[in-house]
């Protein structure tokens, strides 16, 4: 692959042939995760031109590497980088997606927390600026690409928690930008918690200047000509199944179910949010593994013919693992 063939496939329009040594690792990298977000075979259905597209992508970015680490690249510049971490092809394509998306987001988040980046900006003057270029680099980067790959890139955020005060407003801005951008599709996204499905809540969204009353234990439902998408905050040790069914994951040792047997506990007590349910202690076996499943206890089953209807509740299954 020539040189100049390399910059076009990256759609690197800053540089040419005669300078292109002078681009900096970071900034390379960037072109790079913006190509392959846009042309990567699992969000372009995996066709043997996409997959070509994003091969040339890949043997793009490794050419035009080693003519910056040819051009005496401080090493001190790419600590912390995984120089062939980037090579998405092989035996590393099932989680190849989601690394480019944590990728570029980490790329937005650590330009705006390089103190090399900010000049002479006093602190409000850089929430100014990094409002006013991030939701400008956002919008059009995000504006080339297909709205599977914003909900994921949403779905990635919305787990995002950091204890940096700057990089959470960075992601909320992000979000924001996402959100409005579906919008704009007539895609809306609910985020309800597991207490909001457990409370069988009802959500009043505005759509067009209009109220609608989304029950929040369904997945997806359509109102005119928009699609409403509920997409629940769920613990870490908790997920739902296509029926409605909570999945409960419990850890806990032999030692403590056996005391409480002798200090004549009858149950053990889990609490999902603010909603406690009990398990029998006779029911349960010595045994590492095994599930106990509470009838008709979880949230709403979906009624297609009534999607408001809460009347028939889904099971609890808890899945004890004694150590």
């Amino acid at each position: 692959m020539k040189i100049s063939d390399a910059i076009n496939i990256l759609n690197i329009q800053n540089y040419n042939i005669t300078n292109i040594q002078h681009i900096s690792y970071n900034e390379l990298k960037k072109h790079y995760h913006i190509q392959a977000l846009l042309y990567h075979p699992d969000k372009n259905s995996n066709t043997e031109n996409s997959t070509l597209i994003f091969q040339n992508i890949n043997c793009a970015f490794s050419m035009l590497k080693e003519v910056i680490i040819d051009n005496d690249l401080k090493k001190d510049d790419l600590n912390g980088d995984d120089l062939n971490g980037d090579d998405l092809t092989g035996e590393n394509t099932d989680n190849s997606y989601n690394k480019l998306l944590i990728s570029f987001i980490n790329y937005v988040i650590n330009y705006y927390n390089n103190e090399s980046n900010l000049y002479d900006l006093n602190l409000e003057d850089l929430k100014l600026e990094a409002n006013k270029h991030l939701t400008i680099v956002i919008e059009t980067l995000f504006s080339k690409l297909s709205l599977i790959i914003l909900e994921d890139i949403y779905l990635l955020l919305i787990k995002f928690n950091s204890s940096s005060l700057i990089t959470n407003k960075i992601v909320n801005i992000i979000k924001k930008i996402i959100i409005n951008i579906l919008e704009k599709k007539d895609i809306y996204i609910i985020n309800p918690t597991i207490s909001n499905l457990l409370n069988s809540d009802i959500y009043k969204l505005t759509i067009a200047n209009e109220y609608v009353y989304v029950p929040l234990w369904h997945n997806e439902l359509a109102f005119e000509n928009a699609i409403i998408k509920i997409y629940p905050l769920l613990p870490s040790n908790v997920y739902l199944d296509g029926c409605n069914i909570i999945h409960y994951t419990y850890k806990n040792k032999f030692s403590t179910l056996l005391e409480n047997i002798a200090n004549n506990v009858n149950s053990l007590v889990i609490t999902i949010d603010n909603n406690d349910y009990s398990i029998i202690i006779n029911n349960l076996k010595l045994a590492k593994y095994q599930t106990y499943i509470l009838k008709n206890q979880g949230i709403p089953s979906i009624n297609s013919n009534n999607i408001l209807d809460n009347s028939v509740k889904s099971d609890i299954v808890f899945h004890i693992h004694l150590d």
